[in-house]
Formats: C-alpha cells, structure tokens, sequence
C-alpha cells in the first residue's frame, strides 16, 4: 500500500472519522489536532503490504491517537496535582 492510497482513503473516509473522534473527544481543536497528527503519521510510514483494509487501519490509528491525546493529559493533570501537593506542603 502506497502513501497516495492510504491519503485517498483518508479523503473517502475523513467525515467518517471526525464523526467517531467527535463521539469520543470533547473539544473540536483535539479532533483537528487528531485528523493532522493522523496525516503525519501516514505520511511517516514506510510503504508497505500489510495494510488490507486502509478504512479500519485510519480508524483503529485515529483511535489510538485519542487514547494517547488522553493519556497525556492525564499524566499531565497528575504531574499538576503533584506539583500542587508539594507547593501546599513542603
């Protein structure tokens, strides 16, 4: 699988997956921000075979880009909470 049909995918499928991330992340900017890092990371694979079904694989890596987008901010939130402990007692 080529680059241009993994991006031709993303065109078809693209309403699709901002529907689905919606569902899923409360802010449009983190649904903007997941769609771009969703291009940059197609644009950073290597060609390969191994993609049979480009519609689930755009789904299955726009997913884990939210579960990361998550993840950040909830080890971000923990590292503030941490941080306020030790400010209110030091």
């Amino acid at each position: 699988m080529h680059h241009a049909d993994l991006v031709s995918a993303l065109n078809e499928h693209s309403d699709d997956l901002q529907r689905v991330l919606r569902k899923r992340l409360s802010e449009p900017t983190d649904v903007a921000d997941v769609i771009q890092e969703l291009w940059l990371r197609i644009l950073m694979l290597p060609a390969t075979d191994r993609i049979r079904h480009p519609r689930a694989f755009l789904f299955r890596a726009a997913l884990n880009l939210a579960i990361d987008l998550f993840r950040r901010r909830a080890g971000d939130l923990q590292r503030r909470v941490e941080l306020v402990a030790v400010e209110e007692h030091p």
